[in-house]
C-alpha cells in the first residue's frame, strides 16, 4: 500500500488505462456458433461502402415521330346562288392558234418579243400558217385578232384621238406621264402596220 502511495498520480492513470485495455477483449461477446478447440474461426470481412461514382443520368429514348393527321375541311353551307367548295374545279384548257389570237392581251403581245415590230411579225406569221391550211382559217384568224383585247385598245386610242382633237403620240405620252395603261408609241405603230398588211 505504501508503494502505491509513492506512485505519482499520472503514473496511476497510465496503469489504469493499460489494465482496461487488457480486459477489453474479454468483455467482447463471443460468437453464437462455438468452435471446437483448436479450430480457427474465420473472421468476417468488413466491406466498406464507397460512395457511388457519379454517372451521367440516362437520356430518355427519342420518341418516334408520328405523322400529323390530315385535317379535312368539309364545305360549309353557302347561300343560294354561290357555288360550294366542292363544286369549284380548276382546269387548264389548251387553246388553238385562232383562239390564242382572240384572247391576246397587251401583256401577251409583249411576251412575244421585247421589240414591238418583231412581236407584230410573229402574229403575221401565225396567220399565214393558218392560211396554208385553208383560206377559211385565215379569215377566222384575222377576225380573232381584230377582236383581241390588245387590238381593241389600239382602236380605243384612235377613237380618243379623234374625240379629243389630239394626235396619237400626244395621247400616248399623256397616259404614260399619268401612269395609265397604254400602248407605247412603237407598239402602236407596229400594230398599225400589221393591220394594214392583213388583207382578205
Amino acid at each position: 500500500m505504501e508503494e502505491e502511495k509513492n506512485i505519482p498520480s499520472f503514473r496511476k492513470e497510465h496503469l489504469a488505462k493499460e489494465a482496461q485495455a487488457k480486459q477489453a477483449p474479454k468483455l467482447l461477446a463471443a460468437p453464437k456458433s462455438a468452435s471446437a478447440p483448436g479450430q480457427v474461426v474465420p473472421q468476417e470481412k468488413i466491406h466498406i461502402a464507397h460512395p457511388a461514382q457519379s454517372r451521367p443520368a440516362p437520356q430518355p429514348a427519342p420518341m418516334p415521330s408520328r405523322p400529323k393527321p390530315k385535317v379535312r375541311i368539309s364545305p360549309q353551307s353557302t347561300p343560294a346562288g354561290k357555288p360550294k367548295m366542292e363544286e369549284i374545279k380548276f382546269s387548264k384548257q389548251l387553246v388553238g392558234p385562232i383562239e390564242e389570237l382572240r384572247q391576246m392581251k397587251m401583256e401577251d403581245f409583249r411576251r412575244l418579243s421585247r421589240d414591238a415590230k418583231e412581236a407584230s411579225l410573229k402574229i403575221k406569221d401565225k396567220i399565214e400558217l393558218l392560211e396554208e391550211e385553208s383560206f377559211d382559217k385565215k379569215i377566222k384568224a384575222i377576225s380573232a385578232w381584230q377582236e383581241s383585247p390588245v387590238n381593241q385598245f389600239y382602236l380605243n386610242l384612235i377613237q380618243e384621238a379623234f374625240q379629243g382633237g389630239k394626235n396619237i403620240q400626244t395621247i400616248v405620252s399623256d397616259r404614260q406621264r399619268q401612269g395609265r395603261k397604254t400602248l407605247t408609241w412603237d407598239e402602236f405603230q407596229a400594230i398599225l402596220e400589221l393591220n394594214q398588211g392583213l388583207k382578205v
